[in-house]
């Protein structure tokens, strides 16, 4: 399981002291550090508020970013691989999903129209950690992505960022 699917899993559906833990360290301090940083020096990217509304659980919105790129999957994993200092095994590794798999259930995004869209075929996506100068936060990338308006398929590649607090 990636970490940010540990972590969404914890954060939506576990209980009990850790799920405490967790909720009151999101809830703490909102994620607004600069794009840059969240990023570090990788470039082609656009922040995209509209699919941190759409994916992230109504409980932790604070706590995502979102960002799109042109880019197809490939040469972003390409980027990412070649900056780590340390292999994190199963990171990174591209799984074919189902739209649900790939974007949860806790979202506010009306899930039918997420199956319509991928009927064709399934959401490529690579999850790992992230190296930051606050700490780690988990990855996920997705492609190909829905627009926001969940009309059609983007070639390029859907980045949601989970910031990871220290407990």
């Amino acid at each position: 399981m990636g970490a940010a699917l540990l972590a969404l899993s914890v954060a939506t559906s576990g209980s009990g002291r850790l799920r405490d833990q967790l909720d009151r360290a999101m809830a703490e301090a909102p994620f607004n550090q600069p794009a840059s940083e969240v990023l570090g020096a990788l470039e082609g990217w656009v922040e995209s508020p509209a699919y941190v509304e759409l994916f992230a659980p109504e409980a932790h919105l604070s706590q995502y970013r979102a960002f799109v790129s042109a880019s197809p999957l490939s040469t972003v994993l390409s980027r990412i691989t070649a900056r780590e200092r340390v292999r994190t095994a199963g990171a990174w590794e591209v799984e074919d999903l189902g739209a649900m798999d790939a974007f949860g259930l806790s979202g506010r995004y009306p899930h039918y129209a997420m199956a319509k869209l991928y009927a064709a075929g399934p959401v490529h996506v690579a999850r790992g950690p992230h190296s930051t100068a606050s700490g780690f936060d988990t990855w996920t990338l997705a492609s190909p992505y829905p627009d926001t308006a969940l009309a059609r398929l983007s070639p390029g590649t859907l980045l949601l960022v989970l910031r990871v607090p220290p407990l």
